[in-house]
């Protein structure tokens, strides 16, 4: 029997493969409820640079541009970034900028961002990688910025083959989720994963989600870094700002 390695679970695949059937057909951007009511949420937190991780083929992050916002859409797909590359292009939509690259691990300077959104990014992967991720998005948010996650349903994958790990990962092995990493996450889990943040709100959704808006609590009473480490990054101007 082969012994699974969970430091060594290739994520990209799966959504390289999701993402190379993507057409033109695909290019929607969302108008849903949830769409809608993250575009509020960034107005009303007078967001004017957006990362958005996880952005996939950018449907998300094409809506928010459109709202007027600076936006940076993250996916470790290569296909799914060619594609939302494509489509900004063609929109012409200067103001939304596309690049592979991995949550937990980001390259832009500390205290960059007025926002994070993360539509179920944290919970399709380890949670050693969740924990740096969040890290991360810690890191690139400004003082007092916004973070919108959300993290699917935790029975709705059921009934579908998978390998666990001891942290509670899934690596789906037979039938439409093969490949894919997810680890489901409990109210009390979620609760613990973003303890760094001040956790305004944390709502299910009618398909079964979760979705949690919280801030950066930049610093304790007594100024500790929250997160008990320096910053790794300086930060520099971006797009956006003045």
């Amino acid at each position: 029997m082969i012994e699974l390695d969970l430091a060594e679970l290739d994520y990209a695949s799966f959504w390289n493969r999701v993402f190379s059937a993507a057409d033109p057909s695909w290019r929607r951007i969302p108008a849903g409820d949830r769409a809608n009511r993250i575009v509020d949420l960034l107005l009303a937190h007078r967001a004017r640079t957006v990362l958005d991780l996880g952005c996939a083929i950018g449907r998300l992050s094409m809506r928010i541009a459109a709202a007027g916002i600076e936006v940076y859409g993250v996916d470790i797909s290569q296909k799914a970034i060619e594609f939302a590359q494509a489509w900004a292009r063609d929109e012409e939509m200067p103001n939304v900028h596309f690049q592979v690259g991995s949550a937990a691990n980001l390259l832009f300077p500390d205290a960059t961002f007025d926002a994070v959104v993360a539509n179920a990014v944290f919970d399709h992967m380890p949670l050693s990688e969740a924990r740096r991720a969040v890290r991360e998005a810690w890191a690139v948010l400004k003082p007092g910025g916004l973070l919108i996650a959300s993290f699917d349903d935790p029975q709705g994958k059921e009934g579908h083959p998978y390998h666990r790990f001891g942290d509670g990962t899934r690596l789906y092995i037979r039938g439409p989720y093969r490949g894919l990493v997810w680890r489901p996450y409990s109210e009390t889990e979620i609760r613990k994963l973003l303890a760094a943040f001040a956790l305004q709100e944390l709502r299910q959704e009618q398909d079964g989600s979760t979705v949690a808006i919280a801030y950066k609590r930049a610093q304790t009473a007594t100024g500790e870094n929250v997160l008990g480490r320096e910053p790794h990054r300086t930060p520099q101007t971006v797009a956006g700002d003045s």
